[in-house]
């Protein structure tokens, strides 16, 4: 399940997995840029922070609309396995460096990190979105191209509310009054000032009750 997104960077992974909570909000995103919606009216929109976000990144949006059984899947999985997800994301992304597919080229940076593997924009105001074959990634090592490209860059704004926080096997949620701070990404995990940031739960995200008390999920790497 993990596999189509678990090499993306860590800001994008962090909008995805709350955004996948709330499908049907996707549904209306997705139809909303694509059919010409004004971007500058997204903030006013009645959707989720994170489906908001993810209004700013379309090719990633349409794919999530396109492919709604995933979308929903894994938003029942992270609701009720918030920590197995993120740690099936790591053992991914684990058997792509061992194969040395997982790099740090000009776009994005690869950090390991209190044995967690890391994946941060390069430029703070640009974010990436890796092109990857999940078939051949996890599992070939190279033999001279690259399998992983990266399209036009998209651009890091404040919409970006969510974080990763890899050791405690969740999200960091930042707010008004406590913004993420300058920097943050390329800080060590013992390094970063979380503050005040409150964790991502889904006791404060109530439109993601309707994915809950689907079964458990098997999450195969």
């Amino acid at each position: 399940m993990l596999r189509p997104i678990a090499l993306y960077p860590d800001p994008l992974i962090a909008q995805i997995l709350p955004a996948s909570t709330v499908p049907t909000q996707i549904v209306l995103a997705d139809r909303y840029v694509s059919g010409g919606g004004d971007p500058n009216q997204i903030e006013q929109q009645a959707w989720d922070a994170s489906v908001k976000a993810m209004a700013r990144y379309t090719n990633v949006l349409k794919w999530m609309d396109d492919n709604l059984k995933w979308t929903t899947e894994l938003g029942q999985a992270f609701l009720n396995q918030q920590a197995e997800v993120m740690k099936s994301i790591q053992r991914l992304r684990a058997a792509a460096s061992k194969l040395g597919n997982l790099q740090s080229p000009p776009q994005q940076q690869v950090v390991a990190d209190a044995g967690n593997i890391e994946i941060v924009p390069a430029d703070p105001q640009m974010i990436y979105v890796p092109v990857y074959q999940p078939a051949q990634v996890y599992y070939d090592a190279p033999d001279g191209s690259p399998f992983i490209t990266f399209g036009l860059g998209w651009p890091i704004g404040p919409w970006l509310g969510y974080d990763c926080d890899w050791g405690n096997g969740g999200l960091i949620s930042w707010g008004r009054d406590h913004r993420r701070p300058f920097n943050w990404w390329l800080e060590s995990a013992r390094q970063r000032d979380m503050g005040h940031a409150a964790v991502w739960g889904a006791g404060h995200h109530p439109g993601a009750f309707a994915g809950r008390g689907a079964g458990r999920l098997a999450l195969p790497t």
